[in-house]
């Protein structure tokens, strides 16, 4: 459990889970990585093993394909949420929408 809080805890982590909840399917690392406003390459993939690693998010890595055809080296990273992610994602913005609503 002291696992799971951690990630939580760590920067990023609600942000990355909330943007997936939205997505339909998968979502590459460059396009979460904008959706969020995170600038660092490392942080961000050492959120996504965190999260991989309790369960919430899952990833592979593709050929970069452009027009049909495979391009240069490089390898997309496609994200998705677990169901687990999702249930989490979920209660993570019932909690959101709590904090947002406005005092009598």
């Amino acid at each position: 459990m002291k696992k799971l809080y951690s990630a939580l805890e760590k920067t990023y982590s609600i942000h990355i889970l909330v943007n997936l909840y939205d997505v339909e399917g998968k979502i590459t690392a460059k396009d979460l990585m904008t959706k969020i406003g995170c600038f660092s390459n490392v942080t961000f993939n050492e959120r996504l093993d965190d999260l991989k690693e309790v369960n919430l998010i899952d990833y592979e890595k593709r050929p970069t394909v452009k027009d049909g055809k495979i391009i240069g080296g490089g390898r997309t990273k496609w994200i998705w949420l677990t169901s687990k992610g999702r249930k989490v994602a979920e209660k993570l913005l019932e909690i959101k929408k709590i904090m947002e609503e406005k005092e009598n």
